[in-house]
C-alpha cells in the first residue's frame, strides 16, 4: 500500500502440499522490516551479476536464459564448448541496470555438455548447458 507505515516485526509464512496431498508449512524465525520506496525499482537495486538456469532443460531447439545487470555495464554473453572455446555470442556491449533475457538457438550445435559464459567488470559466471538433436 503506497504510504504504508515501515513496519519492523513482518516474518513469512509459506504453505506447501506435495503430489500425495500432505500439507507442510514454515514461518520464519526472525522479523524483518517492511516499508515504501519511491522512485526505485527494485527497492534495494539489483544486487550482483547473476546468471540464471537455461530453460528448458536440456536444450532441443530454441532455449531462453536470463541474467541480471546491478548497474550499467559492458557485458559478454557467450555459449562455449567443453573444451572451453566460444561457439556462439549471445549479447555483448552496454547493459542497463535489470533483468534481462536472450534466446539461445542449439539447432546448430552438437549435442553435448556446453557452457553460458558471463563477462563484466571483473565477473566471470558460468551455467551448464545440456544440448540433444
Amino acid at each position: 500500500m503506497l504510504g504504508a507505515p515501515v513496519t519492523a516485526d513482518a516474518r513469512i509464512r509459506v504453505e506447501a502440499r506435495d503430489y500425495a496431498g500432505a500439507l507442510g508449512s514454515d514461518q520464519s524465525d526472525a522479523s524483518f522490516a517492511l516499508g515504501t520506496t519511491l522512485g526505485v525499482d527494485p527497492p534495494m537495486g539489483y544486487g550482483e551479476f547473476s546468471l540464471g538456469l537455461v530453460s528448458p532443460q536440456p536444450v532441443v531447439g530454441r532455449a531462453s536464459l536470463s541474467y541480471v545487470v546491478p548497474r550499467r555495464a559492458g557485458v559478454r554473453l557467450s555459449l562455449l564448448d567443453i573444451q572451453g572455446r566460444e561457439v556462439m555470442v549471445l549479447a555483448q556491449g552496454e547493459r542497463p541496470p535489470g533483468h534481462h533475457t536472450v534466446s539461445i538457438d542449439a539447432a546448430t550445435l552438437p549435442p553435448g555438455l556446453h557452457f553460458v559464459r558471463l563477462q563484466s567488470q571483473g565477473v566471470d559466471l558460468r551455467q551448464r548447458v545440456v544440448t540433444l538433436r
